[in-house]
This record gives structure tokens, C-alpha cells and sequence, in this order.
């Protein structure tokens, strides 16, 4: 019992491998643009059309990521397209609140079965209780998955170095345009009106007063960015051997025999439930 527990203490903390894939990098080049256009698409709009479009860019990115990588989707899972895309084009009816938060939380749910069951697996092999926990499961596992996926793209360009010999010559070109711009500048404010207005515009306070929303934005492009790549990283790299139980359903399933919910338990919860109600 206790070398169990000792080889799974050590599989835990082992460091994480690196990923299996030829180019992760083009996982970070698919999932920062999806992030981008998931701000362009949900902040502050409502909901429309644009949830089903979104939802054919992460499919189609997805897709185009696995045949990039040679990892064919299974086919017995891809029935998990068909209530995906019911759901998400449901939220274009926007018939009450609730209706479309059950969809939205619908359509994320089905993603995150998707990403998990995309390669590997099978759905009908999971308990009512996984079921349940699967998306926090993803959502866990997207997280960790990210970094290996970010890693390859920093050691690129320090390897390479082309980001940085691009850069400076573009910001030593500003830094001696910058003079010549304000002189202009001044010039032709005092010759033209117009000019000076749309000047006065440009530099006026009004333009702090975003700095806040557009921080969060940038924050929310990052975060959405970062989920998407280790969700994409998990749906090509999980395999057929891996465990599709997480720790608490195989733990559960060790329990005693007779720790189970009953009829007496059953109907307790009914009864209460029903008197809450009455």
C-alpha cells in the first residue's frame, strides 16, 4: 500500500514533459488570434450570432491544428459536434437571460468534452459523476498544458533573436522621428484649425479614462489566449491508454459496498426537497 502511494506521490510531482507535437508553437499562433477575436466578438455585445461563429473558429482551428499534426479526430466522438453547434446557435434567439446562460454554459461544457474526447477515448465510458467533473478537469489540465505550449515560442525567439533585431531598429526610428513630429506638429496647429482641433482631441484626458478597460481587455485576450492553447495542446496530445477517471471518481469507486445512497436516502432528500416547496 504504501509503495502505491509512493509511486503516485512521484508521478505527481515528476516535472512535466515536453509536449509530443511537431510545432507547438502554431498552437499559441491559433489560440492568440481566437482570443482576439473573442474580445472583438463578446466584450461588451450581446450575444448573437457571434457565439456560433466563435465556436466554428475554435472547431475549425482545432481541426487544422490535429491534420498539421498528423492526429486524426475520433470519429465515434464527433458526435459532440451536432448538440455543439445546436447549442451555440440557440444563443442567437436570446428568448430570456437564462435560457442563454444554460446555452452558453451548454456550449462550454460540450467544449470541453470535445477537446477531451477529440483523439482518444470514449465518451459513453463515463460515469453521470464524470460527466459532472470533466470541464473542471479540462479546465485544470488546459491550464497546465499551456505553459509547455508557451515554453517552445520564448526558447524560439531567444534562440533566434529575430523578434529583438527587428525591434530596436524600429524603436531607435521613433525615437529620431519624435522630435521631428512634435516640431510639425506645432506648425501646422498654429496654420490649421482643424489640425489643432483633432490634436487637442488626441492629447486630451479623455483618453486615460480607458486605460483601465483597455488593461482588462488585454488581460482577458491573455487569459482567453492561454486556455484555448493547452486546451488545444490537450484534445491532440491526450491518449487512448490515458486515464479517463479522475483521482475522486477512482476514489470513490474503492469505497465500501455498502456506503451507497438508498431508497431511505433517497426519499429523505425528496421529502425535503418537496417540503422546501410547499
Amino acid at each position: 500500500m504504501e509503495t502505491a502511494n509512493d509511486e503516485l506521490i512521484a508521478k505527481m510531482i515528476q516535472p512535466s514533459k515536453p509536449l509530443a507535437l511537431r510545432a507547438p508553437v502554431r498552437l499559441l499562433q491559433t489560440a492568440v488570434p481566437l482570443g482576439i477575436i473573442a474580445d472583438w466578438l463578446f466584450y461588451d455585445k450581446p450575444l448573437g450570432i457571434s457565439l456560433l461563429l466563435f465556436v466554428g473558429l475554435v472547431v475549425g482551428g482545432l481541426w487544422w491544428n490535429g491534420r498539421s499534426e498528423a492526429i486524426d479526430p475520433a470519429k465515434r466522438n464527433l458526435w459532440l459536434l451536432i448538440p455543439l453547434f445546436f447549442f451555440a446557435s440557440m444563443a442567437m434567439l436570446r428568448t430570456n437571460s437564462t435560457l442563454t446562460t444554460l446555452n452558453v454554459l451548454a456550449v462550454l461544457c460540450l467544449l470541453a468534452y470535445l477537446a477531451f474526447f477529440y483523439a482518444a477515448g470514449r465518451v459513453e465510458n463515463m460515469n453521470l459523476l464524470g460527466y459532472a467533473l470533466l470541464p473542471v478537469r479540462v479546465f485544470g489540465r488546459s491550464l497546465a498544458l499551456s505553459s509547455p505550449v508557451i515554453r517552445p515560442t520564448v526558447q524560439e525567439i531567444r534562440v533566434n533573436g529575430n523578434g529583438r533585431r527587428r525591434l530596436l531598429p524600429l524603436l531607435r526610428g521613433l525615437l529620431l522621428a519624435l522630435p521631428v513630429l512634435l516640431v510639425f506638429t506645432m506648425l501646422l496647429s498654429s496654420a490649421d484649425l482643424i489640425f489643432a482641433d483633432y490634436v487637442e482631441e488626441l492629447f486630451s484626458l479623455d483618453i486615460f479614462n480607458h486605460v483601465a478597460e483597455w488593461l482588462w481587455r488585454g488581460f482577458l485576450i491573455l487569459a482567453v489566449s492561454v486556455l484555448l492553447a493547452g486546451g488545444l495542446a490537450l484534445a491532440l496530445t491526450r491518449l487512448a491508454d490515458d486515464e479517463e477517471q479522475s483521482l475522486l471518481e477512482r476514489g470513490l469507486a474503492t469505497l465500501p459496498s455498502h456506503f451507497s445512497i438508498g431508497f431511505i436516502e433517497t426519499s429523505t432528500i425528496l421529502v425535503l426537497v418537496n417540503m422546501l416547496f410547499a
